[in-house]
């Protein structure tokens, strides 16, 4: 029995989503299915377009062309397997972050880049990181930190030793921006106890931060 080929049905792209047509309904380009956009979905791609338009005409026209360089760059270089996939998604991730504002977008990708590289600490940092930074969800960001502590404890990622330092520290950030002084304090107490000598700055912040977590601490 033959299988009956299914096709993809491609969506719009509005405000930094994908959502399908509010019509439901689609057409054939180039043997694909294609989302038709209604009179609805034009005003809400003017809607987004206009209020992002502030922040991009902020931009010089240099950094503009960069990004769409940039963008263009990376996604015909994934397409033609001229770019290692990984590679591109870490890019791409950054110009979520950076320049379109989508942080569930970039966090997806820093999920699936962890996922396949489970012994590399960068990509839960960076998931750690734009949890507090970007998304402001402190809870989050002190998820990632524990379970990449944990990795390092095991001896389970590369350069564990370092990844304790900055994990440790990263807990201590999100404990402060919680409140959470004296969680924070334990932290760089930890830090220092290491006496680490690399990376060269770890040991300076972990003595400054501490030293203002324990004044704002006292009674």
């Amino acid at each position: 029995m033959s299988r009956l080929p299914v096709k993809k049905t491609y969506k719009l792209f509005v405000g930094g989503e994908f959502p399908r047509s509010e019509s439901g309904r689609t057409y054939e380009a180039e043997g694909q299915n294609v989302a038709r956009g209604s009179r609805k979905d034009l005003r809400d791609a003017v809607r987004a377009a206009r209020g992002a338009f502030p922040k991009w005409a902020g931009m010089t026209a240099y950094n503009r062309g960069q990004v769409l360089y940039r963008v263009a760059e990376m996604l015909q270089a994934r397409d033609r397997g001229l770019l290692l996939t990984d590679e591109a998604d870490f890019q791409l991730h950054m110009i979520y972050l950076w320049y379109e504002k989508q942080t569930s977008d970039a966090l997806a990708l820093l999920e699936q880049l962890d996922a396949r590289h489970p012994h590399n600490p960068l990509f839960l940092q960076r998931k750690a990181e734009a949890h507090a930074v970007y998304a402001h969800d402190y809870m989050e960001s002190v998820a990632a930190w524990r379970a990449l502590l944990s990795r390092a404890d095991a001896g389970a990622v590369h350069a564990p030793d370092l990844t304790t330092i900055r994990a440790r520290l990263g807990l201590a950030s999100a404990f402060t921006a919680m409140n959470l002084r004296r969680d924070a304090i334990d932290q760089l107490q930890r830090v220092l106890d290491m006496q680490p000598a690399t990376p060269a700055w770890a040991r300076e912040r972990a003595e400054r931060e501490l030293r203002t977590a324990r004044a704002r601490t006292a009674p």
